[in-house]
């Protein structure tokens, strides 16, 4: 697909200011202090242009200077440095707080939220472990646990971690997340990973209805006796065709783990540890939904969930 100086500039255009109103209104210092805006709109132009480094986004803003000027840079454009201390200096927990804000500006309805995690390969970081993942078996890297919306198809809350720790675990992490965001989900859809005693009584806790299938090696142990409450008679029944009209929703986060991979490929990227692969798997997030609220107020975007159209 060929895109056209012009519509490629709607399209930014629209993307920059989705979340224009939710990054506060401060520049950094230094002789030229670029806005935070200005900062944040280059970053997302590196993850839809599909460029690997921040040396490679300067060099790009260098020589397409209509995209430079669009995110903010209308005299001169930063330093790679610039944009490293950016990351290292505000972290993932900038990217997650512009990401809450704008979906708490949305009003979104939350009916089905879907819960599973995505393995991020980093062979030769030192803060990577060895996890396991059903598609690639071993690996060494990260891992990515993601809530999303089974009907939108975005990521509401993450969270990323080694790529050793259990998935189970962060289901409260995620759905607290999503709760400070105003959305009252009325299912949760995950895999058997998820199913313990406590993330039952977690979801009971927060009204939350757990459509989540029986995980049998827990009866296996020979401590059936901890689990004969929630966790073995839930509200929606496991043999309901409620149940499994649910369950087939989870094609959803497939879809959505696909979209964070497409933009972000972590064996690529030229930073190491997890709060910097971190900072671009949060990014990922925020071009997801951003790219997804975009569609609907700018007609080039031919689908709300064609988020690399901009590389071919």
């Amino acid at each position: 697909m060929v895109w056209g100086c012009a519509r490629t500039q709607t399209i930014l255009k629209a993307i920059f200011d989705e979340y224009k109103d939710c990054v506060p209104k401060k520049k950094g210092k230094g002789r030229y202090g670029y806005s935070y805006h200005s900062i944040l709109n280059a970053f997302v132009l590196m993850l839809l242009r599909g460029i690997r480094s921040e040396e490679g986004l300067v060099e790009y803003l260098n020589e397409y200077i209509d995209e430079a000027k669009l995110c903010g840079f209308t005299k001169n454009i930063p330093h790679r440095t610039t944009l490293g201390r950016f990351r290292k200096r505000l972290g993932p927990e900038f990217i997650e707080n512009v990401h809450s804000k704008m979906l708490s500006m949305k009003n979104i309805d939350v009916t089905r939220l879907l819960a599973d995690s995505t393995s991020l390969e980093k062979k030769h970081d030192k803060e990577a472990k060895v996890g396991y993942s059903t598609t690639k078996g071993l690996y060494k890297g990260f891992k990515a646990h993601i809530a999303s919306d089974a009907d939108m198809r975005i990521p509401l809350s993450l969270t990323v971690t080694p790529a050793n720790r259990h998935d189970g675990h962060f289901l409260p992490h995620l759905i607290g997340k999503v709760f400070t965001m105003d959305c009252r989900p009325i299912y949760a859809i995950t895999d058997a990973g998820y199913d313990s005693e406590k993330n039952h009584k977690m979801l009971n806790k927060y009204g939350i209805l757990p459509v989540i299938p029986l995980n049998k090696r827990n009866l296996k142990s020979g401590r059936t006796e901890k689990f004969w409450s929630m966790r073995l008679n839930p509200e929606v029944e496991r043999d309901s065709k409620l149940y499994r009209k649910l369950q087939s929703k989870r094609f959803a986060a497939e879809e959505v783990n696909s979209a964070l991979k497409q933009l972000i490929n972590t064996q690529r990227l030229y930073v190491n540890g997890l709060r910097n692969v971190s900072f671009y798997v949060y990014l990922a997030s925020l071009v997801i939904a951003t790219f997804y609220f975009a569609s609907a107020n700018c007609s080039e975007i031919d689908s709300p969930w064609k988020v690399c159209c901009l590389r071919y």
